[in-house]
């Protein structure tokens, strides 16, 4: 990684995980039997209802995650995704997660209660490198983080090893959707990434960053309010309805796009 790309510490912000690479033997019958509990699990997760009983949907990203815990407290402290929203103060223990997903072993995998996932993310995890998502962030639709690779020369991928990498992203970051994330990646928080970015490199925190291969374009203190100062506003789906086009226009005048309109 390049040295301008260094990560600044912050308070309660997941640490870089940085480490040497880890070879592990992927195919192995002790590995293969993990991914495949990963999956059942997955699976059960996937078919459980948007609208289920907090408790029940908690129960089963655990059971992704942590699956050798102690069951006796499941369900302690769990709260809902809008309750969460008309209480701040309230902390939820799991993140809430649009089915599907899609992880391959999950017992490294570390995600902040008070993040959201949206549909068909998919986490290429292993046992041997910690993912980790923070507090506060905002996952994208489609979006892949790819903690495993292979090796680049053929006579050592004949071998058939896998390597496992880290990935870091703070707290409140927020990605937008099909970005691809590649492993040995910090991303700092308050962070945003462009959608169908990636990100191969460090992103430091509080900074606007898109592209294949991802660029920092700007610094967050340094791109002026316009949305929500010129946007309309409603409280109610009923309001909403009634908007007709007027929020469109409001947000075009907004981004200064000067669009005619027939």
């Amino acid at each position: 990684m390049s040295s301008d790309s260094t990560i600044a510490s912050a308070p309660d912000e997941p640490e870089s995980t940085h480490h040497p690479e880890v070879i592990f033997p992927a195919g192995n019958s002790d590995f293969r039997a993990v991914r495949n509990r990963c999956a059942r699990a997955c699976r059960e997760f996937n078919i459980t209802p948007d609208d289920a009983d907090p408790e029940e949907r908690s129960q089963k990203w655990l059971d992704i995650v942590r699956p050798d815990r102690d069951r006796s407290e499941d369900g302690v402290l769990a709260v809902t995704h809008d309750q969460t929203f008309a209480n701040p103060a309230l902390k939820a223990k799991t993140p809430f997660v649009k089915p599907p997903i899609f992880i391959d072993y999950g017992l490294r995998l570390h995600v902040g209660g008070s993040t959201f996932i949206n549909r068909n993310c998919m986490i290429m995890d292993t046992p041997v490198a910690d993912v980790v998502i923070g507090e506060g962030c905002n996952i994208g639709a489609n979006c892949v983080i790819v903690g495993v690779t292979h090796p680049v020369r053929l006579d050592e991928r004949l071998q058939r090893h896998s390597i496992g990498q880290p990935v870091t992203i703070g707290n409140d970051v927020w990605i937008r959707a099909n970005v691809t994330i590649l492993g040995n990646v910090t991303i700092g928080s308050g962070a945003v990434i462009g959608a169908c970015s990636l990100v191969n490199r460090d992103i430091p925190p509080m900074t606007l960053a898109y592209g294949s291969p991802v660029r920092v374009v700007a610094r967050l203190k340094d791109i002026k309010p316009s949305i929500l100062s010129t946007s309309a506003t409603t409280q109610t789906l009923e309001d909403a309805l009634a908007l007709g086009n007027r929020g469109f226009f409001l947000w075009e005048r907004g981004l200064g796009l000067g669009m005619e309109m027939g």
